[in-house]
């Protein structure tokens, strides 16, 4: 029932362990994706389109003021005087000076004839949002090139009056190279038409798109690139790509290679971690397109993996912590061991006590073997004169001497009380027995015992009962058979005896004693007993 018990307990400790460490994990990992919901890559996610919506607004708010101005500058009456009568070229000039220096990005102003051939012309470098300073000056006859086979030239002297168009974005060219360092630019223009309606050339505005690029992209939670319809990459977070990076080839199919045709294919786009949508309102021919992308995610993919590492680590430390807990769960065994031990072993020399010799008599542990009780005649006169301390470490000694006594024929030792061991001994015959019991006695009659505590040495003196050889019963009798003969010895001042017939009528009539004595205090303690007396009588007196 006990060992049931204990069983269960220790399923039930490990199947707790099991499930409180399956429920604290479970916890973790939910606090783990409630933090996911309102980290800043989850924000990022649901605000996607708000944040493009922004910044396509900013992408019109910043080219407003050039498509203002060309439409403004076309409209001039100075200028429209100039195309018409071909005067105040000097006028014009600085009106395009001053035009230039008051739009931050722009770079070049020019009036192109409807031959290609530049007519005015002013550049340099431009101011951007951060300079107070910038190169501006009106180019010198020698300056002036001819741009008929420039593809923009070609699109702009098309357009119809009042109409402003918008080339593609490219790097700066002058005489067939890439002008360094590299300059993404974006040019409107405008047809130049005289009083009577006839084309005269066009205005052409060359923005650079340095600032712009790095506006665009100045955000906290995302990177932002503009992409043209064919995948191409106008801007890049990463230097490398890009107009102004090294690899101009780099595009959205090597970055989203099983994504970047749905990308090219609709308006919108919602990718895992980006968003992609097509500029409305803004015709260069480009059909361009913000693509925006998490900025954190590298971030967010770190914390999950430490959340991942964290989970892992969690499960082999609870595998780890597991040896414990089933250590922990058979401290009930051990101790009902512990507790049984106690219960069958002498607390001093952990030896089987009488108790262990009873349950092994009782379990017929050992066949063919009778019981030697050795009672030490003088230990309780050395602990009376020396104290517990010394007789304590005295019965140590003993013990020890015997477990390492050298005879074959001891199956096991026992302490069955403070000064009396016993051995379960195999009998053979009694000449083997004898010549044990005179020999043993001998030996450790002569043995000379020291202690610790004092420099004292001591001889112990025995008398030894031994259980009847003649009838091995393997049985509880044994013990009662060597106790008595035991007895005896003591009584008669004998070395050792061996229990025989005369000791079963000794107990016999011990027996009846016994039991005559309780019948006379039960007739006692009933007031039983019925008095007669006889008187005696002086035959003189007669008294």
């Amino acid at each position: 029932m006990i060992k049931d018990t204990l069983s269960s307990y220790k399923t039930k400790f490990i199947a707790i362990y099991v499930v409180g460490v399956l429920i604290v994990l479970s916890l973790i990992y939910i606090e783990f994706k409630l933090e996911d919901k309102s980290d800043v890559t989850s924000i990022s996610k649901l605000h996607f389109k708000n944040k493009f919506n922004e910044r396509e607004e900013y992408f019109h708010e910043f080219f407003y003021p050039y498509f203002s101005s060309i439409k403004a500058l076309n409209n001039n009456q100075v200028f429209k005087e100039f195309i018409n009568n071909n005067t105040n070229k000097k006028i014009i000039e600085n009106i395009f000076l001053q035009t230039k220096r008051s739009l931050p990005c722009l770079q070049q102003i020019r009036y192109i004839d409807k031959e290609g051939k530049e007519i005015i012309k002013v550049d340099g470098t431009p101011t951007g949002l951060y300079h107070e300073k910038s190169i501006s000056k009106i180019a010198s006859q020698s300056e002036l090139k001819n741009k008929s086979n420039r593809y923009y030239f070609k699109d702009f002297i098309k357009l119809e009056d009042t109409k402003v168009g918008i080339s593609k974005i490219d790097l700066n060219i002058e005489n067939g190279k890439v002008i360094t360092p590299k300059q993404p630019i974006i040019r409107f223009g405008i047809a130049v038409y005289d009083k009577n309606k006839k084309l005269k050339g066009t205005v052409v505005y060359n923005i650079c798109l340095i600032t712009f690029f790095k506006l665009i992209n100045k955000t906290t939670l995302y990177h932002i690139h503009l992409v043209s319809g064919s995948g191409s990459y106008m801007n890049h977070h990463n230097k490398n790509y890009g107009l102004l990076g090294e690899d101009t080839n780099y595009s959205l199919k090597d970055e989203f290679p099983n994504k970047y045709k749905e990308i090219l294919t609709y308006n919108e786009y919602f990718g895992e971690k980006f968003y992609v949508s097509k500029i409305s309102n803004f015709d260069n021919g480009q059909d361009l397109r913000l693509l925006l992308e998490l900025k954190f995610d590298q971030l967010s993919k770190q914390k999950k993996d430490t959340e991942n590492n964290f989970l892992i680590l969690a499960l082999i430390l609870s595998a780890l912590v597991l040896p414990l807990v089933i250590y922990l769960a058979k401290i009930p065994d051990l101790l009902n061991k512990k507790a049984k031990e106690s219960k069958y072993n002498n607390h001093l020399t952990n030896l089987p006590n009488r108790l262990s010799l009873m349950q092994d008599l009782q379990d017929n542990k050992y066949e063919n073997s009778i019981i030697i009780l050795i009672s030490l005649s003088n230990v309780i006169k050395i602990q009376n004169t020396y104290g517990h301390d010394i007789s304590d470490e005295l019965i140590l000694s003993i013990s020890d001497y015997l477990v390492n006594y050298d005879d074959k024929n001891i199956e096991k030792i026992y302490m069955n009380n403070y000064h009396v061991f016993s051995f379960k001994y195999k009998y053979t015959n009694d000449k083997t027995l004898n010549k044990f019991l005179k020999k043993f006695q001998d030996e450790f009659e002569h043995k000379v015992f020291k202690v610790c505590i004092m420099p004292i040495e001591f001889s112990v003196h025995t008398t030894i009962g031994i259980s009847d050889p003649y009838n091995l019963n393997n049985s509880i009798d044994e013990l009662q058979e060597a106790e008595n003969a035991l007895d005896k010895a003591i009584e008669t001042k004998t070395s050792y005896l061996i229990y025989g017939t005369e000791h079963k009528k000794n107990i016999e009539q011990n027996r009846k004693n016994l039991l005559a004595a309780q019948e006379i205090k039960i007739a006692l303690d009933k007031d039983s007993f019925v008095i007669f007396f006889q008187p005696i009588y002086n035959n003189k007196t007669k008294k």
